[in-house]
């Protein structure tokens, strides 16, 4: 009941918010809280689950093997050593002074937080880095006796050493995909089956890994199979990006992109060109279509070359007249016309968007500035792209509001009116385009 009263506030707040600005349905993108999940189930909303939460999860499900725990409490044993002990540190400054290049000059260490795996990564690899140092301050005659034997127990052996480089080797790309699908600054969505792809071919057993890699692999192999699979959100968008729109990388998902996409441009109709016009009759403009349920049987597709024959007599028009003809000339232009079935525009449409080569100068054009210089040509697809290209891949961008609001309501500032909070937050993200 608890869960079902939570989950149910989290609904009337998004309906409260989206009535607030007039949002039209939306597709959200959050975490995996059970919560929220049943939040969205209750607004029938489609719902997208977070890729750095996912990511998050992989990972540090797949840590989770005897050996590496080891080498973590380590870690953190060494780590939490050096933020206490202030001598120790100075020591190991001059030690860095004299064996390490002046950009690793004055690195701290880093101690890993619980719900960020990917500090983990930035631990390990700042201890790797420092070794060398590390290895000659615990040799220090300088060094008092209860150090050196701190020092000596926690700092890497040489196939602990192997075994963590081989980890953050591991890791970084995981790192990298995080980095990629938590962006908020441009289109992510696209990018998220590229990204499961590339990790995925990370992931493959190699003849050369050790037996701790290996492990971890093959956990990180059956997390990915349950919390990375390719949704129809993820495969239509991808194919919205002109770059991967052959899904050259996913062939198992070439097909199944393309259904979604000719069912979605199909109940589409778009003008071409969009002209000034004068209503004569009232128009009905169809709403853009949700993703298709891949569980419904695939209607039988009208091609214009064979098969199914389309419907050959015309549909009934609306009349239309510019806004600048004359009354006079009613008679003579608003005549009705000729217009090709749907079926067969949408068809020849999307045909004709498979079958579009990419030239040299769309190399240095972002995926949004393609569909606007591209957008005429196909009215109906670029409308799907419109909607679907701006879903982000990760909520991850919301929370770092969240973590802003914290840092500026805090206990010293803790009488600041709602408005003053929001007018902070709203000046610190958008200032800096002013």
């Amino acid at each position: 009941m608890e869960l079902s009263h939570t989950s149910e506030n989290i609904a009337n707040n998004l309906q409260k918010t989206q009535l607030q600005w007039k949002l039209p349905q939306p597709i959200a993108t959050s975490d995996n809280a059970a919560n929220e999940v049943k939040a969205y189930e209750i607004l029938g909303w489609s719902r997208f689950g977070c890729y750095g939460h996912r990511i998050n999860l992989i990972v540090k499900h797949s840590l989770l093997v005897k050996e590496v725990d080891r080498i973590l409490g380590k870690s953190r044993k060494l780590v939490t050593f050096f933020h206490k002990s202030s001598s120790v540190t100075e020591m190991l400054l001059s030690k860095q002074k004299l064996l390490l290049n002046q950009e690793q000059v004055g690195h701290k260490f880093i101690i890993d937080v619980a719900t960020r795996w990917n500090s983990t990564l930035y631990m390990l690899q700042r201890l790797v880095e420092q070794t060398p140092v590390l290895m000659a301050l615990a040799n220090d005659p300088d060094l008092s006796k209860t150090a050196s034997n701190t020092l000596k127990n926690c700092v890497f052996s040489f196939q602990e050493l192997s075994i963590v480089e081989k980890l953050v080797e591991l890791l970084s790309p995981f790192e990298k995909a995080t980095t990629i699908l938590c962006a908020d600054k441009y289109p992510t969505m696209h990018k998220v089956l590229p990204v499961i792809t590339k990790l995925l071919r990370i992931v493959e057993l190699n003849d050369e890994d050790l037996p701790v890699i290996k492990h971890i692999k093959q956990q990180m192999q059956l997390e990915m199979d349950k919390r990375a699979v390719s949704e129809d959100i993820s495969v239509i968008v991808c194919m919205m990006n002109p770059f991967t729109k052959d899904l050259n990388f996913a062939p198992n998902d070439r097909d199944r992109a393309r259904m979604l996409l000719r069912e979605m441009v199909s109940v589409l109709d778009v003008n071409p060109v969009q002209v000034k016009q004068e209503k004569v009759d009232d128009k009905i403009v169809p709403a853009l279509p949700s993703l298709p349920s891949m569980n419904s049987q695939p209607e039988e597709q009208v091609s214009p070359d064979g098969g199914s024959e389309p419907d050959t007599q015309p549909p009934k028009t609306k009349k239309l007249k510019s806004a600048d003809t004359d009354d006079w000339l009613d008679d003579i232009v608003i005549t009705g016309e000729t217009k090709e079935p749907t079926e067969n525009t949408a068809y020849l449409e999307v045909e004709r968007f498979f079958g579009s080569k990419l030239i040299d100068e769309d190399q240095n054009l972002t995926v949004l500035e393609w569909w606007k210089k591209n957008e005429i040509f196909f009215p109906r697809i670029a409308l799907i792209a419109k909607i679907y290209l701006c879903v982000p891949a990760s909520s991850v961008s919301s929370e770092r509001v969240f973590s802003l609001a914290g840092e500026i309501v805090n206990k010293k500032r803790n009488r600041l009116h709602h408005s003053h909070v929001d007018l902070l937050i709203f000046l610190n993200k958008n200032l800096k385009y002013w």
